[in-house]
Parts: structure tokens; C-alpha cells; sequence
């Protein structure tokens, strides 16, 4: 049994950070004890600063990378001991407006007891040579100021730290509240929740229960409601009919229904919470649903210049040329009414209708005009499709907006787009929050194509804008239903059509065709297949690259065959190696990007190949068809990515796709969702499971209505309504 290191006690003033996690406290820093050379500690000491000074309890250790390192089991901030630390000390930032000069002279006079003369006799700083009233005032105010802080810090430490709220938090608790924090932790932690990012309310009800507040307190109730909704919103709904809002806050709250009202109602009334005819909404969604309502009644009414249409009949015959293509009856129709129509239109279709040549054609023709032209979709993969497929220049909708975190979106109404023909691809994945900014910054007489497939899965975030805006009935729709010639001999486009409709695809699996359903009834069996698939046999037959060509989509993270278990064993078999600190993950790891980042050019849903891991310059290169350098901070935003969820995989084409369908998965077992994955897949798509999971997935279609009001909205201020194919009531 290995012996535990002998445990010691050293103490110093930090001279460097070199490494410092804001999320878990874990850093790396340098300590000048007074003893000779600066000495490397490792450990969880949250959010230190150069200037304190530390007592530390740990071990020493040698690092075969880093060489001799003292882990800090246990440590305390305390107050400068030596001469030399109490002058390092004054010295820094910790005590601002001293400096190196005059902290020197207040330790040469005063000696180890400048920090109580300080505090208990100010009025003998003016003994030293050059203080006088006014800088003897600023020396006890800063000491002062630096006391409060770690009083209050200390405290905050001692009360939070059982809730696993890491220093970074705690600072900033203090740096929105400063002095009053300890008393608003006290008296309403609930405030947390509602005005500091990064606390939720379950946390926020922890702590009150710590703190005695009564479960019946109102402030409790209303944190409670709002909770709900937000949760509501995390689901896809835009708002929550009144009684169901009170069930689940009173489910979550355990209180009084009569209580809840009152609460809900303050609430309301204080236009914290907005409500209407059909229900609650956060403002922000409210607020949202009426402005795309608002701004499409505006584009279809305004007055742009028609085209000539006899001219648009011929540049579509033209196009035809140009492409090498012949058009349908149905394609040729969809480019001339996109042109020629009212000034907003919705092109869906499922895969192998032509929604990419009738957007490329169109494109073309509005850029003959001298019209300008904007392609956008909603995540960085799906532009780059956009882009490839027809040929022109497409971004992201953040990007087409100028978007950057500190500003928002730069293009609003204020400061609206030049383009007057703008495309939106994928429709099906746009939130309402990020419609009503697109079409805020949308000009009257502009032309607005919104191109998705309504089969797809709606938006992750509240809203299902393409469904809503095809059923308002106020704008033209053009369904594309002709499957193409060539798109027909693909048993991936025939069997996700079948889906679709509710048919089951055909089992019977045939060696040239590029669908296929492998039966592996127990779920372990199902792993271990499809780490052989992606790891030997595809690879071998295909030519497919088992990290680039492959992508494992799933319904669901839990489970035997969920994507937490595949990645797990898809990272051992395809990257086996040793995590690299600081940093999570290994080099050649297959990663995805989580949330947008406009700093470096990388978009959520990106993926992306680990090629460097250089941890003295503490940087990681990932390949994303270009380097991009991640800083340890940054590398939070990635995950593993060799196996993502459906709603992942939105926007994206790969040459092959692998799923797996269990019963395990049985909450998530949809026709859409199986839908989106299988058209996921350009040249081979692998379903790996029970037959009987298939069955449920196709017989069940989406039960998980969507509470949002924007049709209803559309309708109401549309002068057409009902007018257009696609009404639905």
C-alpha cells in the first residue's frame, strides 16, 4: 500500500497565477516564502491574487512534467508575518494607492507592526517621511477597504461553500451586492437566482432553507413561478396557460394554491411576467411573438418594385441553362412565385424535393436584377452547407446581424440590413427570440425566403416559427412533394420518407443499398457493435474516416446505448491516451463546440478534431477545417463529440450516420426525431436495435405540443387572412 507523503505547513505571499479554474477553484500558483526560489502550489484555492498572503497545509510531490509541487490540502487567508511579506503586501494591488516606495518606508519604520498601527493608531503614520492628512487618510481607507472585503468574502465562503459555489461565484455575489451581501443572502437568496447569472432557483431555494425563510414567503413563491416558466420556456413553449403555470409552481413549491395566485398575479402586474387571452409569457417572448407578427404584416403590405413577370419566366429559363439543369413543373413554379409573390414565402420539403436548387435559382436570378442578395442559417455547419450547395456566400443569422456579446446585435431597426433579398435556411431550427432580431433588422420592400423542412424537429429554443408562420395562413407557402429521379434511388430518402408517413422502413437489408437496420435486441450488444462499426467495418468497406465521415447520432444522453456510454467507449477505442491538464480532453479527440463564440469564429453544433495540446503555453488546437487555439477557459465551451444527441445533429450532413434505437430511449422515441437523424445522412445511414423501438418511433408522432400564439398573431394583423395554401384553422 503506497504511504501518504508526510504532511507539512509553509506560508508566503502569492507572487504569480499561472493557472486559476473560476468553475471548480482548482489553480496553480506561485508563492515567495522568503526561503530562496518561488515555490509552485497546485490545489483548489479559488481566486487568489498576487499580493496575499497564504498559510497553506499539504504535501510535496514531484510531477514528471512540471517537476516539485506543494498540494494544498488545507489553506487560509491570512495577515503578512515577515517584514519582507508585509512590504510585498502594501506593496500590491491588495492595498491600492501605497506602492512599492512608500510601503518600504512604512515597514522600515514600523517594522512587523505596521498592520496595527494602521489599524489601531492611525494617527502616527504621519511619523513617516512624506504622509501627510491626505495620504495617511488613503493608507487607512485602502486597509480599511481590503479588511471588508475579506470579512465579507470569508463569510459568504463559510455559508455557500457546502452548495458547491465555487470562489469565482462567491466574488461575484459580492461584486454585485458588495456590502449588502451578506445581508440579501440573508434575507432573500431568492435575489440570486433572479439577478446574477450562473444561480438557479433550486440553488437559491437551498440556501433559503439554510437560512429559515419561511416556504410560504412570497419572495420564495415568486422565484418558485418564475422557475416554472422558465422551465417551460426550456421545453419549447412560449408561454403557459394560467392554471397549468399554477399547477406545476404549486407542485414545485409544495404551498397553497390561493397563495400561488396572488403571487402570480403580483407578478403580473408588476409586468414582471406579461399575460394575455391564451396565458403567461416571459416578457421577453411575448414581446417577441408580437414583433414577428408585427414586422412580417409590415413586409407583406409594404410596397417593394415587382419584377416584370414575363422577364422572371425567361431568366428562369435561362437558369435552367446555366445550371445544366430541367426543371420540374413544381421547381420552375416555386422560383417564379418566390419572385413574383408576396414579398415573404415558406419553401419546405422533404429531402430529394429540391429546396437547394430552387434557392440557388432564385438566388441567381434576384443577383441578374441587381438585387441584393443574404443567405443565413441558423448554426455555422448548416451556412456552410447553404454555401456549398448553391454556390454563394452564406452565415450564421448572428453573424448577418453583427452580433458580438457585449452589444447584441449591431443590425436592428434602427440600423437595418442593405440586403433585400435574404434567405433563411433551415428554418425549422430558428427560435422566435432570433426571428423577431432577423426581422427587426429587415427593411420594408425586402423579399424574405424561409426554407426548411416542417417535418424536422422545431427550434431547441421557444418556438416553432416555420410551423406557426405555414398554419397562419397569411403567407404564401410552397410545399415541394416530387421526389427527384436521382434522390429516388436512395433507400436513405425513400425509408425517410416511409417514416414520415408512419410506414415502416423495409428490414430486408441489400448489399448496395445505403440504408440498413442491423437487429441487436440487448442494448450491450448494440455498443459493442457500433464501436466495431465505427472503429473497423465501415472504415474498411467504405473508405470512411471512423471520426470525420462517421457521426453517431442518438435520442438521448442516459442509457446502455446513450451518447455519455458511446462516447465513452467510442474515445477508447478510437483515441485511447491520457487526459492532458489543464485541459479535459486528449489529442485527436473528436469535440463539438457548445455555444457561439464570435471571438474565434465558432458556432454551436460545431465539430471538430483536437490536433494539439501544448500545456507549458497552456493552449489546444482544434481543427474545425481551420486551427483554432483554445485557451483552458475557453475549452469549457467543447464537449466530446463521437457520439451527439438528434437535436445536435440539426443543420448538419454527414457521409454516415449510426443510430441506435432501444427501448431504453422510449421518452424520446418520436417520428421526427427519427426523421431528422436519417436525413442527417448523405451517403449511408446504419440503424442499429430492437425492431420493436423502431415500430414505437415511427407509429408515434410528436405529442409534445408547443404552447406559442404566433399564428394566432399573424392572422390577426395579416389583411390576407385566410388566403394562402397551408391554413390549417
Amino acid at each position: 500500500m503506497k504511504e501518504k507523503p508526510k504532511t507539512e505547513n509553509i506560508s508566503g505571499t502569492v507572487e504569480h497565477i499561472i493557472f486559476t479554474n473560476p468553475e471548480n477553484g482548482y489553480a496553480v500558483i506561485r508563492i515567495e516564502t522568503g526561503d530562496g526560489e518561488p515555490i509552485t502550489v497546485v490545489g483548489i484555492l479559488g481566486e487568489r491574487r498576487p499580493g496575499e498572503y497564504l498559510k497553506l497545509e499539504g504535501f510535496w510531490k514531484t510531477d514528471p512534467r512540471w517537476g516539485r509541487q506543494f498540494k494544498v490540502e488545507n489553506f487560509e487567508l491570512a495577515e503578512p508575518e515577515t517584514a519582507g511579506s508585509l512590504e510585498r503586501y502594501l506593496a500590491s494591488d491588495m492595498v491600492p494607492g501605497i506602492g512599492s516606495e512608500m510601503a518600504r518606508r512604512l515597514v522600515e519604520h514600523f517594522g512587523n507592526k505596521v498592520m496595527s498601527i494602521i489599524r489601531e493608531h492611525p494617527d502616527r503614520l504621519r511619523e513617516v517621511p512624506g504622509i501627510g492628512p491626505k495620504r495617511s487618510k488613503d493608507i487607512i481607507a485602502a486597509v480599511a477597504g481590503e479588511d471588508r472585503e475579506k470579512r465579507i468574502l470569508r463569510e459568504l465562503s463559510t455559508r455557500l461553500m457546502d452548495f458547491g459555489i465555487g470562489p469565482a461565484r462567491i466574488r461575484k455575489i459580492f461584486l454585485s451586492y458588495g456590502d449588502a451581501a451578506l445581508d440579501i443572502l440573508q434575507r432573500d437568496p431568492y435575489r440570486l437566482a433572479k439577478e446574477i447569472g450562473g444561480f438557479g432557483f433550486i440553488i437559491a431555494d437551498k440556501i433559503a432553507r439554510k437560512m429559515k425563510i419561511p416556504a410560504d414567503s412570497e419572495s420564495r413563491i415568486k422565484a418558485g413561478i418564475l422557475y416554472a416558466l422558465d422551465r417551460a420556456n426550456d421545453e419549447g413553449h412560449c408561454f403557459l396557460p394560467q392554471e397549468e403555470l399554477l399547477d406545476r409552481a404549486v407542485d414545485l413549491l409544495g404551498v397553497s394554491r390561493e397563495n400561488t395566485a396572488l403571487a402570480l398575479q403580483s407578478l403580473c402586474d408588476s409586468n414582471v411576467l406579461q399575460v394575455d387571452d391564451s396565458g403567461v409569457y416571459n416578457t421577453r417572448f411575448f414581446a417577441a411573438e408580437v414583433n414577428v407578427a408585427e414586422r412580417i404584416n409590415a413586409i407583406l403590405t409594404s410596397r417593394g418594385s415587382p419584377l416584370k413577370k414575363e422577364i422572371v419566366i425567361k431568366k428562369i429559363a435561362e437558369q435552367q441553362k446555366r445550371m445544366k439543369i430541367e426543371f420540374t413543373s413544381e421547381q420552375s413554379a416555386a422560383v417564379f412565385k418566390i419572385l413574383c409573390d408576396k414579398p415573404v414565402l415558406a419553401l419546405t420539403g422533404g429531402p430529394g424535393t429540391g429546396k437547394t436548387t430552387i434557392v440557388r435559382a432564385a438566388a441567381q436570378i434576384a443577383r441578374d436584377f441587381d438585387i441584393s442578395v443574404a443567405l443565413c442559417a441558423p448554426t455555422g455547419r448548416a451556412a456552410n452547407r447553404l454555401s456549398e450547395a448553391t454556390g454563394l456566400p452564406a452565415c450564421t443569422v448572428h453573424r448577418l446581424l453583427e452580433y458580438s456579446p457585449q452589444n447584441g446585435f449591431t443590425r436592428r431597426a434602427t440600423n437595418p440590413l442593405r440586403a433585400r433579398f435574404i434567405v433563411v435556411d433551415e428554418m425549422s431550427m430558428v427560435d422566435i427570440a432570433l426571428f423577431s432580431a432577423l426581422l427587426s433588422a429587415v427593411r420594408p420592400g425586402t423579399r424574405l425566403l424561409l426554407v426548411g423542412d416542417a417535418d424536422q424537429l422545431p427550434s431547441v429554443g421557444p418556438g416553432q416559427v416555420l410551423h406557426d408562420i405555414i398554419n397562419s395562413g397569411a403567407i404564401p407557402v410552397v410545399r415541394l412533394t416530387q421526389i427527384h429521379r436521382q434522390a429516388a434511388r436512395s433507400r436513405i430518402v425513400r425509408e425517410a420518407h416511409n417514416i414520415l408517413h408512419g410506414r415502416m422502413p423495409i428490414l430486408k437489408n441489400e448489399p448496395k443499398a445505403d440504408f440498413f437496420f442491423l437487429r441487436k435486441e440487448n442494448p450491450e450488444n448494440g455498443l459493442e457493435t457500433i464501436v466495431d462499426l465505427v472503429s473497423h467495418r465501415l472504415p474498411e468497406h467504405y473508405n470512411f474516416d471512423p471520426k470525420k465521415d462517421i457521426q453517431v447520432i442518438v435520442p438521448m444522453y442516459r442509457g446502455i446505448c446513450g451518447a455519455n456510454a458511446l462516447n465513452e467507449a467510442l474515445q477508447r477505442k478510437l483515441n485511447p491516451g491520457e487526459k492532458i491538464e489543464p485541459f479535459d480532453f486528449r489529442p485527436g479527440d473528436k469535440v463539438m463546440q457548445t455555444r457561439n463564440n464570435y471571438d474565434i469564429n465558432v458556432f454551436n453544433g460545431d465539430i471538430g478534431i483536437i490536433t494539439e495540446i501544448n500545456p507549458e503555453e497552456k493552449r489546444m488546437v482544434v481543427d474545425f477545417g481551420f486551427p483554432i487555439a483554445y485557451s483552458p477557459e475557453d475549452a469549457g465551451e467543447l464537449t466530446i463529440a463521437y457520439a451527439v444527441s438528434v437535436h445536435k445533429s440539426q443543420g448538419s450532413e454527414m457521409p454516415c450516420v449510426v443510430m441506435p434505437l432501444y427501448t431504453e430511449h422510449y421518452m424520446l422515441l418520436r417520428r421526427h426525431l427519427l426523421y431528422t437523424a436519417v436525413t442527417r445522412a448523405k451517403k449511408l445511414c446504419v440503424l442499429i436495435g430492437q425492431p420493436k423501438a423502431l415500430g414505437i418511433a415511427v407509429r408515434r408522432a410528436a405529442d409534445d405540443k408547443r404552447y406559442t400564439d404566433l399564428a394566432k398573431k399573424i392572422r390577426k394583423l395579416s389583411k390576407t387572412y385566410p388566403k394562402f395554401p397551408g391554413f390549417k384553422g
